[in-house]
């Protein structure tokens, strides 16, 4: 489901909310309009957005109340009133307000991937189908009165044009905290949300009806039918050559390159607003020319990487420290296995191993302490989980004294500085 860009079917989130709160708003629209007298002389309307928004609140509190829920229930919140007191639902206005509203009830979320990619979605789409509606309408309007078919494609370009819009809006954020961008979504999209549309989530709410009637077997049998389908898709989509991108890390400044570019160009309602594209271009150019590390140090020493001739990390160790190599390896685009990247530069034996990195020298990471006192003599770089000797004059001695008090190490080859080493340590990122 990650790969193929179907993980948000994971989230009780926007989707849901909207196909359930939907379904309630349209249901009972659609029955008060068979009663004509009714219909006539009351707001039916209103009505219908009143018994959405209390079928909405029910929603939020059966299914768990997660953040990613309650954010989708202050959006259609806003929505359901906005159509209460005669005013337009879908606006940059409404996004923003409830974008307010979570950041006051939760500030921290901000900095979380999910409240950065829902409201990036929301945003760019809220912006897209604004600038776009003159076209859209008289598309819309040409293509209903062709029939069955005709409405069938209608609604598969809207799904196309959503996910499209919403890939391009959470790319972005996608590289950056998971180095990782899908590339076949769009197919998986069109294939899976048909089904989520028409099967299981109408198949979900009748099975939420007919429950306290004992009723509720077809319709849950109806539901996991659709969820195997949505499953198969996913699984072949995601056995496709190429469905996904490794992206390498990119640093903070060119995320917030890319975020400022694509609001100036989602707030902007003038051809002002395509000097937004000046954020992503410098954002991207300088992801593409940020330094990576050559020499990585797990914070315990249990596991070290050094950057071979290829470019790539080498592990010296194919089992130790497994998330510090899984997460090296996804923010260097490296989608192989640690065991992988192990099996190559260094050479190791029973008191340690060694590696030769082009620009630094000859790394040492000692498991004994004769390996320690051989090493003193030769490394440019030694690591190690114990206290190294005061007789060791190794330029860089990253030793359990470094780890204890600055955490993981990075080295860059500097030629401007004093050891030819730029060392960042986890300290010197997080300021603790």
């Amino acid at each position: 489901l990650r790969d193929t860009g179907l993980a948000h079917l994971l989230a009780i989130s926007g989707l849901h909310m909207a196909l359930f709160a939907g379904a309630i708003f349209w249901g009972v629209r659609g029955l008060l309009a068979l009663l004509p007298t009714l219909a006539l002389k009351v707001p039916i309307k209103k009505w219908a957005a009143a018994a959405a928004l209390i079928g909405g609140f029910g929603y939020l509190l059966v299914s768990g109340g997660s953040v990613a829920t309650q954010r989708a229930f202050v959006m259609f919140t806003l929505i359901f009133v906005a159509v209460m007191l005669d005013r337009p639902a879908i606006t940059m206005r409404n996004v923003a307000l409830a974008a307010m509203i979570v950041m006051v009830l939760t500030p921290e979320a901000v900095m979380e991937a999910s409240f950065q990619m829902s409201f990036s979605a929301a945003i760019a789409l809220v912006a897209f189908y604004e600038a776009s509606r003159p076209w859209l309408s008289r598309w819309n309007s040409a293509m209903a009165e062709r029939g069955m078919v005709a409405k069938g494609v209608l609604y598969l370009g809207g799904i196309a044009l959503t996910s499209i819009v919403a890939s391009l809006a959470t790319a972005p954020f996608a590289a950056f905290h998971f180095n990782r961008v899908v590339d076949f979504g769009l197919v998986a999209n069109l294939a899976a949300m048909p089904i989520v549309g028409f099967v299981v989530m109408p198949a979900a709410l009748l099975a939420f009806v007919a429950m306290p009637f004992g009723l509720e077997a077809i319709p849950l049998w109806a539901a996991g039918q659709g969820i195997s389908l949505i499953t198969m898709v996913a699984d072949t989509v995601a056995s496709w050559p190429g469905a996904i991108t490794a992206v390498p890390a990119m640093p903070d400044v060119s995320l917030a390159l890319l975020i400022a570019g694509g609001l100036w160009m989602a707030l902007w309602a003038t051809s002002l607003r395509w000097i937004g594209m000046l954020g992503p271009i410098l954002g991207i150019a300088l992801a593409m020319t940020s330094p990576y590390p050559d020499v990585l140090v797990d914070r315990d020493a249990e596991l070290v990487a050094v950057r071979d001739v290829d470019e790539r990390l080498a592990l010296s160790a194919s089992r130790r420290a497994g998330f510090s190599a899984e997460t090296w390896l996804r923010r260097d685009a490296d989608l192989r296995s640690q065991k992988m990247a192990a099996a190559s530069l260094f050479v190791c034996d029973a008191d340690g191993c060694i590696s030769q990195h082009a620009d630094i020298g000859l790394i040492s990471v000692p498991r004994t302490w004769r390996g320690l006192v051989e090493d003193c003599d030769e490394a440019a770089v030694i690591v190690t989980d114990t206290y190294a000797p005061l007789a060791c004059r190794v330029p860089v001695i990253i030793d359990r004294s470094a780890l204890q008090r600055r955490g993981s190490h990075a080295l860059y080859s500097d030629a401007h500085m004093p050891m030819g080493v730029r060392i960042v340590t986890a300290c010197d990122v997080s300021g603790i």
